[in-house]
């Protein structure tokens, strides 16, 4: 019943893709509530380093600070590489590796014939639509719109519901525009020129599918790994992101109270009739929005 409401969601999501309806309600919403959002969304990244901080301060500590002493030359030393490997570095010294054997094994996909019901439909489907379009989706495509580039929303929600529908019979629960990783390929860090970042898209996508083929081989090798690093490089490489979503929302002056509303919620990670907080975070700014701001519905895309 699961991989059927992962098919159901799929093909939704292309219904919405082909109706035109998703990319319509995209651009109706105004730009500064959507990167506000994603800061909001991102800024969890970046605070888990501080509840980090506290449970292993030697290694997040020196890590922050490799991080922080390589910015002014990130043009020529990436900062996040930097602190990846002081991090490393500091884990193996401070965490001895356990004498545990690491498994060396492929492991393939499996296919499961989909059931159908409405309870299914309901709980799962429904749920995972939202999640997918809201929480991911468009805040994927306000990661992109906060870099600079132009986002094709039909092609990108198109893509999402074929190679949804493609992965659902191997219990795939949906391919979608993630978030945090779009965040690390855009950036610059990732390649001075924009329009040669997309190579840290391919190679994303080759680490991907090393990881589904070694799946239980790399999750050893990242047990092995203290998670406070783990969280602390992902909130470090998240940082260019999260200021330039700052810039792009509040640093207009325009739907501040909407913003601020869109920050807030997204940030709280709040989560209501299995919903999470992005959706959550543009349905409260944009109710917010429509009553306090004057600027509403004006241009609503800058």
């Amino acid at each position: 019943q699961a991989v059927g409401a992962y098919v159901l969601s799929a093909l939704l999501i292309l219904a919405l893709a082909l109706s035109g309806w998703f990319e319509r309600l995209m651009r109706w919403i105004p730009t500064p509530l959507i990167t506000a959002m994603l800061a909001g969304i991102l800024l969890r990244f970046a605070t888990e380093i501080l509840r980090e901080l506290t449970h292993d301060p030697w290694l997040v500590g020196g890590t922050v600070l490799a991080y922080v002493l390589c910015l002014r030359a990130a043009r020529r030393i990436p900062p996040v590489t930097v602190a990846l490997g002081v991090g490393v570095a500091l884990a193996l010294w401070l965490h001895p590796l356990p004498n545990e054997p690491i498994p060396l094994a492929l492991t393939l996909p499996h296919f499961y014939a989909p059931a159908f019901s409405w309870d299914a439909f309901l709980s799962l489907t429904l749920p995972l639509t939202l999640l997918t379009l809201s929480s991911q989706n468009a805040t994927g495509i306000g990661v992109l719109w906060a870099l600079g580039y132009r986002a094709p929303i039909h092609a990108i929600t198109l893509a999402t519901g074929v190679f949804s529908l493609l992965t659902a019979p191997m219990a795939g629960h949906g391919v979608n525009l993630a978030t945090p990783m779009t965040a690390i390929c855009g950036d610059a860090g990732a390649h001075p020129d924009p329009d040669l970042r997309w190579g840290a898209a391919v190679v994303n996508g080759v680490l991907f599918s090393s990881f589904g083929l070694l799946g239980l081989t790399l999750l050893a090798l990242i047990r092995v790994l203290p998670l406070g690093l783990i969280a602390t490089v992902a909130g470090l490489a998240l940082v260019p992101v999260i200021l330039q979503s700052l810039e792009k929302s509040f640093g207009t002056g325009r739907h501040r109270f909407g913003c601020l509303f869109a920050l807030v919620i997204a940030a709280s990670n709040v989560q209501f009739l299995g919903i999470g907080a992005a959706f959550w975070s543009l349905v409260g700014a944009i109710a917010v929005s429509v009553v306090a701001d004057r600027d509403w519905g004006q241009a609503a895309q800058s």
